[in-house]
């Protein structure tokens, strides 16, 4: 866990006092280093590394194979959504739709036939009805041309069946001809292009990745690699500031969006993305960019802090471990070369300083950070 907080510009430097301490008969005491207590904001942070991404990203591919006959769009061309970016020569497409289309004919004709038997085969079963009612024919004879008008019947289903099949394939080849055309699936812009006029794509077992277009680059997010130990002081609402490389002096900001639960694990290290919104209206940042990212987890104003080194000093001769937890020891130099012990409670912390609380400690009090040495 890195943390940084507010800090007071040259406050160590500035601050920085020398006591003596008075030794007997004469001889040249030790002297102090020392910083007074102050009053200021803390800030606990996190920090991480990650990547510049665009919100939304759409790589568009294509479901018809053949070779390209015209690319529309390059790098970086805007594009809308419904505009044509590539086409695929349509010959083969536009013959599947022909031979589709006969195949749709010919079904038709045979349901046409299908119909004109069932037609004759039920008045066929009307006159031998009637045939059979004057008992002028046999059983069997009416038997057998109530079995023909059922074939008849059950024909014509059959040919109705394949004649949905064959308008289903029609439809099938005439999709296939619109998917030559490769159109924009959203507003926005060009980020890649792997394709060029005269490449053959096969579609056939994988899609293949012809652009990938950026819904819009005003707003982006950034994907942070946060290790399991910092990840449970990190929740959506937060605030986080970053930089990267082609703007040094720049600090941008960003908002905590999503911590996913799903682990990334690399040679046993375990992290997990924190996606950062950020507002990029001036179009600076670029997708791709690495940014090194402060996430603020807590903050607190107006609080008297120390140093941290002042929590690990000892004077010589002093026995007593440096003590951890909440209640901690600070030595204070009330008078000049005297050294005091006061127990202070610490809170929140950040790289210089940490706050402290105690009924024996105000703002101002010379808090020794260590023994002065000679340059």
């Amino acid at each position: 866990m890195r943390v940084s907080g507010g800090r007071i510009g040259g406050l160590l430097s500035v601050a920085l006092t020398i006591g003596m301490t008075l030794a007997g008969c004469g001889e040249e005491a030790e002297r102090f280093l020392t910083a007074p207590a102050s009053r200021g904001s803390i800030e606990a942070t996190v920090s991480a590394t990650g990547t510049l991404n665009p919100v939304h990203m759409v790589e568009v591919g294509t479901y018809a194979s053949g070779r390209i006959e015209s690319v529309e769009v390059d790098y970086n061309s805007p594009v809308t959504e419904g505009q044509l970016v590539a086409k695929i020569d349509p010959a083969n497409a536009l013959v599947r739709v022909q031979k589709a289309r006969a195949n749709v004919l010919s079904a038709q004709a045979r349901l046409m036939g299908a119909e004109a038997d069932l037609s004759l085969k039920s008045e066929q079963l009307e006159r031998q009805e009637a045939l059979l009612a004057e008992t002028t024919v046999s059983r069997d004879r009416f038997e057998s041309s109530e079995t023909a008008h059922a074939q008849a019947s059950a024909q014509v289903k059959i040919e109705r069946a394949q004649l949905a099949e064959r308008e289903a394939e029609l439809e099938d080849a005439n999709v296939n001809l619109a998917h030559t055309e490769i159109r924009s699936p959203v507003d926005g812009i060009v980020l890649s292009r792997n394709v060029n006029v005269g490449q053959t794509v096969a579609a056939s077992f994988q899609t293949p990745t012809l652009f990938l277009i950026a819904q819009d680059l005003r707003q982006m997010q950034v994907n942070s690699d946060v290790s399991e130990a910092d990840i449970g002081l990190v929740a959506p609402g937060q605030r986080a500031r970053f930089s990267v490389d082609a703007f040094p002096e720049r600090v941008f900001e960003g908002i905590v969006r999503q911590v996913r639960n799903s682990p990334i694990s690399v040679q046993n290290v375990v992290t997990y993305d924190v996606v950062v919104d950020v507002d990029n209206s001036d179009l600076l940042l670029r997708p791709g960019m690495t940014a090194t990212l402060t996430i603020i987890t807590a903050t607190r104003d107006d609080v008297l802090k120390v140093p941290r080194r002042a929590l690990r000093f000892r004077p010589r001769g002093e026995r007593s471990a440096v003590s951890s937890g909440p209640l901690r020891r600070l030595w204070v130099e009330k008078e000049a070369g005297l050294a005091e012990a006061i127990e202070v409670h610490v809170g929140l912390g950040d790289d210089e300083f940490i706050e402290v609380s105690g009924a024996s400690l105000e703002e101002g009090d010379a808090i020794i950070l260590g023994y002065w040495r000679e340059p």
